[in-house]
């Protein structure tokens, strides 16, 4: 049955709201054959294609194409997948047969399809968005419920921080964090005092044994589960990790979050937290392409990498598939 009216304006307005106007075109689409990339993100030219659900809990498909003149987003998606596009072209209605549930779904419940480039969430449509390199393209399958806009993931990790030299700040942790950055390809540049916002791109390690959140990055915590911050300081100190609905879940020892620059919005931080040195260096040693494909940020909870937000309590989103 097509869509009443009011569920098309409903959804074109949400839609704008989180600046996900995807793939404009229109029709079906055929896939042409794939295979699996086993490589990380920038180990070879051409883009990469991520296909996943429930926040990369599910790997449908990770590709690699050779890069041709005036490669968008979309067709990169076409060539290697079955793409049904709705309401005139102007977003992604489904991908390989996992359809969007937006209008008749339970509310709340409703399940789409986002992407981001380079861990970051585009704002333009998929048919739009020119490819120039080997940039990685994350397409994930989830449901609305609380989390409306996550502008900035780890899901491309190490880009696009591998990209430039970074500033950075690791009070009491300097030498853990320069030793693994030089093993995961990471340039620090300049060292900078972590109470001033950094001006652009940066990397940010803190032991909050000794070290408290500057006043900078706790307004950006303060976001919250809504902006695609799950992780949430407690009064004690502590790190809770949170669901997609911002309910608080496991207690975690350390956190690896990606974060959207307050002022710089060309340039993404990336965040380490840590309980003590510890927690830190476990996280660091856990933090690569493979343990953060797919996903928004990462965690140490009883010594194990889990992904935020938190799924422990969560349920898969359905889909007509």
């Amino acid at each position: 049955m097509a869509p009443t009216r009011r569920v098309l304006v409903a959804r074109i307005l949400l839609m704008c709201v989180v600046l996900l106007v995807v793939a404009a075109g229109c029709g079906t689409s055929q896939p042409a054959a794939t295979t699996e990339s086993s490589r990380g993100p920038g180990d070879a030219p051409g883009p990469r294609l991520l296909v996943t659900r429930d926040f990369g809990d599910q790997v449908l498909l990770d590709v690699t194409s050779e890069l041709q003149a005036e490669t968008s987003v979309m067709a990169l998606l076409v060539e290697h997948s079955k793409v049904e596009t709705g309401y005139g072209g102007g977003f992604v209605g489904a991908i390989d047969g996992l359809q969007s549930t937006f209008g008749s779904a339970v509310p709340g419940q409703a399940a789409d399809w986002f992407y981001w480039v380079d861990g970051r969430l585009a704002d333009i449509g998929a048919d739009y968005y020119t490819l120039s390199s080997n940039e990685t393209v994350w397409w994930d399958y989830h449901a609305w419920s609380g989390t409306t806009m996550i502008p900035a993931t780890l899901s491309a990790f190490p880009r696009p921080f591998n990209n430039e030299l970074l500033s950075w700040a690791a009070p009491y942790v300097a030498s853990q964090l320069t030793s693994w950055a030089s093993a995961t390809g990471i340039n620090l540049g300049s060292e900078i005092l972590v109470e001033e916002l950094p001006q652009g791109q940066a990397v940010v390690a803190i032991d909050l044994s000794s070290t408290e959140i500057p006043q900078w990055l706790n307004a950006i915590l303060e976001r919250g589960y809504r902006m695609g911050v799950f992780v949430q300081r407690n009064p004690d100190g502590t790190l809770n990790a949170l669901t997609e609905e911002g309910e608080a879940g496991r207690l975690l020892a350390a956190a690896a979050l990606c974060l959207a620059h307050p002022d710089n919005p060309d340039a993404l931080l990336l965040v380490l937290l840590g309980a003590d040195i510890e927690a830190l260096e476990s996280l660091l040693a856990e933090l690569h392409a493979l343990s953060t494909r797919g996903r928004v940020a990462v965690g140490i909870s009883e010594d194990k990498l889990v992904p935020l937000p938190d799924k422990s309590t969560a349920s898969p989103t359905e889909g007509n598939n």
